[in-house]
Order: structure tokens, then sequence, then C-alpha cells
């Protein structure tokens, strides 16, 4: 199982969760998570190297 958590640290609340089962890449939970949370227009995001790409970088 792995656990991925997108956490808003203004207001302390937990604005994306995803549980999946078995080995997948990060990047796929990193789509769904920029999609749920750009309507909050975050001024930043701290990830682990694993979400770090270019595509990922132009969602924003």
């Amino acid at each position: 199982m792995k656990n991925h958590i997108t956490i808003d640290s203004e207001y302390m609340l937990i604005r994306h969760q995803s549980v999946k089962k078995g080995s997948q890449f990060d990047i796929v939970f990193a789509i769904s998570a920029i999609r749920s949370i750009k309507e909050y227009k975050p001024k930043y995001i701290l990830a682990g190297k694993a979400y770090d790409t270019e595509k990922n970088k132009k969602r924003l």
C-alpha cells in the first residue's frame, strides 16, 4: 500500500489523498493531485523528486 497526501499548510487541511495498492509510478499521483489543488492557486508546492517533471511544472 502506498498513501499519497496533499496538504494545505496554511489551513492544515488535506486537499487530496490517494491510496494505491502495489507498485505504481509517483507521477500518476502527481497529475491527479495537481488537478485537484489547482483551484486553490497554491503559491508553491513541496514534493519529492519523483514528482518533479517538466510536464508537472507546466500543469501549474
